[in-house]
């Protein structure tokens, strides 16, 4: 499969974008995740049911204390039974913007990763673009 997908918003309506335009760093550690996703994500899309990314930061990472997960995350529907959200660990925020995030919004308002687009190029590259949104009414520092 080649060519973009993911590209329905799902996130809260009226929140700040307050980094944009991001990349997930870290897929290739994580491919049979990111494959599993991606593969869910088409199911959701054709389904129309939702799918999107979330944010999980991890202090006691031994490399980082700023590290922030990614999860990939789609409603999965089997053939029998009812529809249910799946996860799955796809990769980091990258390290300057996970520092700039701890430092400037986690703990002062709900944060959210806004899925953009997943691309898959002619070699199966798998790249996944997320901006990050808060809460309005935070505390955090505005840009």
């Amino acid at each position: 499969m080649t060519g973009t997908l993911g590209t329905d918003k799902y996130g809260p309506e009226g929140w700040d974008i307050v980094i944009e335009t991001l990349e997930v760093a870290g897929l290739r550690f994580h491919i049979d995740n990111v494959t599993q996703w991606v593969d869910a994500v088409s199911k959701s899309e054709r389904k129309t049911l939702p799918y999107g990314l979330e944010l999980s930061p991890e202090p006691e990472n031994p490399h980082d204390p700023n590290a922030i997960r990614i999860i990939g995350c789609a409603m999965v529907k089997p053939m029998f039974g009812k529809a249910e959200m799946q996860r799955w660990h796809i990769g980091y925020v990258d390290a300057e913007h996970a520092e700039i995030i701890n430092r400037d919004y986690l703990g002062k308002t709900p944060l959210a990763a806004i899925l953009n687009e997943i691309y898959i190029d002619d070699e199966n590259i798998i790249e996944v673009e997320f901006d990050i949104a808060c809460d309005p009414s935070g505390t955090y520092r505005r840009k």
